[in-house]
């Protein structure tokens, strides 16, 4: 019976289901085995009765032939036409279409799914891990600026208590002089005394306008650094502010990270035991094989 086959070719594959003819002499399904393509369809059920394959009608046609159709290359499909007895004895006719494989198969697709599936998620870790460490540089570089922008803060604050100390001074420079005029102008004088007093005067008079000259220039350095104080709050501020939606981007990440982590171990832990399931059932039906090779030599 095996003359005719080519040596090596590939064996044509099912669709996961047994058929036999009914006491109504129609094409009935008795059996859809596990893991197969009837099964992984879940739109067959055992009593359905086979009307078409393809565009084939089945019925008068013997065993054989229908195995045939039914039978082809693993990865390609047929329709298969069905009916369905309803409770009311009534029936309905159903289009089903499948592709043929065997459990291994469709285990090997799968396997290759879950491996790309997997692939790609380690691929979505690594972008998440990369975008933590630029955030991380991120979070350096911001504290970098916090810290620049404290000490300029002191310096400024330091700066601004030093032109605070010269007002002052000024101020008590300028009561001093004023202080003195009324000190001269209170005076019975002769004429060297008036000239002594107003040679004095010119100088106190000088001095005064240097000291409000120096007055002026003072309080526009205070505005000056008293408007960069108040940038450097606002600085301050943004970086606070940044460094707040970073630490909460780092949160998210980390989540991000976990949830793939977690994901991506429950993926090749089912794949895994899948494998394996499909390993003893390999071998559980190649010993049954083995078993009926031995009982049709003897």
């Amino acid at each position: 019976g095996r003359a005719g086959r080519v040596p090596n070719a590939p064996r044509p594959a099912g669709i996961g289901m047994r058929v036999e003819l009914n006491s109504r002499r129609e094409i009935e399904v008795k059996a859809i085995h596990r893991n197969g393509s009837a099964e992984r369809s879940g739109s067959i059920l055992v009593g359905d009765t086979l009307v078409a394959i393809d565009a084939d009608k089945v019925s008068g046609l013997p065993m054989a032939a229908i195995a045939q159709l039914i039978r082809g290359p693993k990865g390609s499909t047929v329709l298969l036409t069905l009916r369905r007895p309803s409770p009311g004895g009534a029936s309905e006719e159903i289009k089903v279409e499948l592709t043929r494989g065997t459990p291994s198969f469709f285990l090997e697709i799968e396997n290759a799914r879950a491996a790309s599936k997997l692939h790609e998620l380690k691929g979505h870790l690594v972008e998440v891990e990369l975008e933590l460490d630029g955030l991380r540089s991120v979070l350096e570089q911001s504290d970098l600026k916090a810290r620049s922008g404290a000490r300029e803060t002191m310096a400024a604050q330091h700066r601004q208590k030093t032109l605070q100390d010269l007002i002052e001074s000024c101020n008590a420079q300028v009561a001093e002089e004023r202080r003195l005029r009324m000190e001269y102008s209170g005076r019975a004088i002769d004429a060297e005394t008036e000239a002594e007093m107003r040679s004095r005067v010119r100088e106190l008079h000088e001095a005064l306008t240097r000291v409000e000259v120096r007055l002026t220039q003072v309080m526009v350095d205070l505005k000056s650094e008293q408007s960069t104080a108040m940038d450097l709050r606002e600085f301050m501020g943004q970086e606070m502010s940044l460094t707040a939606s970073v630490e909460e981007r780092l949160r998210t990440t980390g989540l991000r990270i976990d949830a793939l982590t977690t994901t991506s171990a429950s993926e090749e832990g089912l794949l895994q035991g899948q494998i394996e399931t499909e390993r003893k059932l390999i071998r559980s039906r190649q010993v049954g094989l083995d078993e009926l090779r031995m009982r049709e030599r003897g």
